[in-house]
């Protein structure tokens, strides 16, 4: 399975990347996962929740990357930011 991706960058500009989504069944859960997206880990009883769930949750791991890239940015050498 084949996720489109679509997030914005900082000019504005939309970006859309194909990732692979692997699902499996746990117990009673549907997990989805993906080995190009490090912390994906989606999982729910109900399939379609589940898989409603993953854009989202893209969403929300782009935001903390580019949140940690910002201050990392602002204080490269690391301790607190002034």
């Amino acid at each position: 399975m084949t996720n489109p991706l679509m997030f914005r960058i900082p000019n504005g500009v939309e970006v859309r990347a194909d990732i692979r989504i692997a699902h499996r069944v746990v117990g009673t859960k549907h997990v989805f996962t993906s080995p190009d997206v490090p912390g994906l880990h989606v999982s729910h009883a109900d399939k379609q929740v589940a898989e409603d769930a993953i854009q989202p949750t893209l969403d929300m791991i782009d935001a903390m990357q580019r949140r940690i890239q910002s201050r990392c940015d602002r204080n490269p050498n690391g301790g607190d930011a002034a």
